[in-house]
């Protein structure tokens, strides 16, 4: 089945909330590469009608991290899980 279609299909079938762009992640990719993909992120959001959230995982774990981490970092929690 062609791209094109099986994007279609989904949007019939599966209404997304949002669609999250991890930008920690992304601020380790060739500058380049990530400006096609947040291209495309976008191009999709406005195809599904959603929204395009930036989200900092590193951020979200300062400001609440979760409890069974037991005060671990979200780098030493993530090796360890």
């Amino acid at each position: 089945m062609p791209t094109a279609e099986r994007l279609l299909l989904a949007h019939q079938q599966h209404k997304f909330s949002n669609i999250i762009w991890a930008s920690d992640f992304w601020a380790t990719i060739d500058e380049e590469q990530c400006l096609i993909a947040k291209a495309f992120a976008e191009d999709i959001s406005m195809y599904f009608s959603t929204t395009l959230d930036e989200v900092s995982f590193q951020e979200r774990w300062d400001l609440i991290p979760p409890v069974e981490a037991n005060g671990s970092s979200l780098l030493d929690y993530t090796v360890e899980v």
